[in-house]
């Protein structure tokens, strides 16, 4: 019974060793699908056709991701410089006027306080009427233009989506010195 215990625990060791190993050399990073871009711990792409603030926001839903709206300049820059890749001057962000309130949002996050990021163009926004959406446009240094959401100009949106995390197998020995049988669920 001890040898048992004894096997049980030394393979234990050598899975967790294994498994943090694996860890290491970053295979267990969280992985972005194809054709998505990975920064920091999300990743993006790009609708693959352009359209109205809508139609972009329903076309990242459809690719399991949200449309997108940078919350720092560095995020901002990396919109820019992946944006600058696409063949549109302007793309979509998730930042919107509702026109029940006139506030804006982005993320679903008023944009109020000193610690909201924004980065209008000058004299942007300047469209008052309406529910008013928001586009990135390259050819300014990744400034923000406003247009009305139901605009249909021809440019794409950008999504966002959080890969999950990888699931890592943890084995545990029982009271009988074997390995719980959850070692081997998917």
């Amino acid at each position: 019974m001890q040898s048992l215990v004894l096997f049980g625990v030394i393979l234990q060791l050598v899975l967790i060793s294994s498994a943090h190993d694996q860890c290491e050399s970053n295979s267990c990073a969280k992985k972005c699908p194809p054709s998505w871009k990975r920064w920091r711990d999300s990743c993006y792409r790009f609708t693959p056709s352009g359209g109205s603030w809508v139609a972009s926001r329903e076309a990242c839903l459809q690719m399991g991701g949200n449309l997108a709206a940078p919350q720092s300049q560095e995020e901002n820059d990396f919109f820019w410089e992946f944006g600058k890749e696409e063949k549109s001057n302007l793309f979509w962000i998730n930042c919107e006027k509702l026109e029940t309130n006139n506030q804006w949002f982005c993320d679903g996050k008023a944009m109020v306080g000193s610690d909201a990021f924004e980065y209008w163009a000058p004299g942007e926004p300047k469209t008052n009427i309406g529910h008013v959406c928001t586009a990135v446009d390259i050819r300014n240094d990744g400034h923000w233009i406003d247009f009305t959401c139901s605009s249909t100009p021809p440019f794409p949106g950008i999504c966002r989506l959080v890969p999950p995390a990888p699931r890592l197998h943890c084995c545990t020995i029982n009271s009988e010195g074997r390995l719980d049988p959850s070692c081997f669920e998917n």
